[in-house]
């Protein structure tokens, strides 16, 4: 799943912060007539930030998501669940970079310097076994 995460400073109040959420994921069945639910991601990945200034030093931050996992919609006693699909190997071999980095290295860098640093390394692998 694709989306973007807004987080808005409004213009007065300083201490209230607004979200908007845009996307689609896939689900395992329909909602029917269900009117109102939680949402639920398991794990989700930032893939760029970006902050826009507004008028009288507001901003807003735009977060691009990615949703890894799965997502679970709950409505009282009613679990709808889904699933993205898995994509191409370089997008599961990415999704296992970013898993690695989450459980041993994220407090080391970012993780797109994490992720160039592992696929050098994969390469130069590789390299090695073709000379």
């Amino acid at each position: 799943m694709e989306m973007e995460i807004y987080l808005t400073k409004p213009l007065f109040n300083m201490d209230e912060y607004y979200i908007q959420i845009i996307g689609k994921t896939p689900l395992d069945e329909t909602l029917n007539d269900i009117k109102e639910y939680s949402i639920a991601f398991k794990r989700l990945a930032c893939q760029g930030i970006n902050k826009t200034p507004l008028e009288e030093g507001n901003y807003k931050i735009t977060f691009k998501m990615k949703n890894l996992d799965e997502v679970t919609v709950i409505s009282g006693d009613t679990f709808v669940r889904g699933k993205p699909k898995k994509g191409s190997q370089s997008q599961v071999l990415r999704n296992r970079i970013m898993q690695l980095w989450e459980q041993e290295y994220s407090g080391e860098s970012d993780f797109e310097t994490f992720y160039q640093k592992q696929m050098s390394k994969f390469i130069e692998e590789i390299d090695n076994k073709l000379i």
